[in-house]
């Protein structure tokens, strides 16, 4: 059987976020994909600046921002910031 559970490592033990459907003591494989971080702050401000591309109307057919930390870019087309 395989299921992709979330779950929080804290004190050295995984707590998963929702029943594992297991029995207990039964052993398990766990492979770690650990979610990027990005600080409230840092998300706020990226998505500030997408707005206020869009608010000032630039002749730009796009406007590209990238999260701190991220190598991924959110482009929107002008069309797009039209919709703001």
């Amino acid at each position: 059987m395989t299921r992709l559970l979330t779950a929080i490592y804290e004190n050295g033990v995984f707590r998963p976020l929702e029943d594992p459907g297991l029995e207990g003591h039964q052993k398990v494989t766990v492979e770690i994909m650990a979610e990027p971080e990005i600080s409230p702050d840092d998300a706020l401000a990226a998505w500030q600046r997408v707005y206020q591309s869009g608010k000032s109307r630039r002749s730009h057919s796009t406007v590209a921002t990238s999260l701190p930390g991220q190598n991924d870019t959110l482009r929107h087309s002008a069309e797009a910031r039209a919709r703001l």
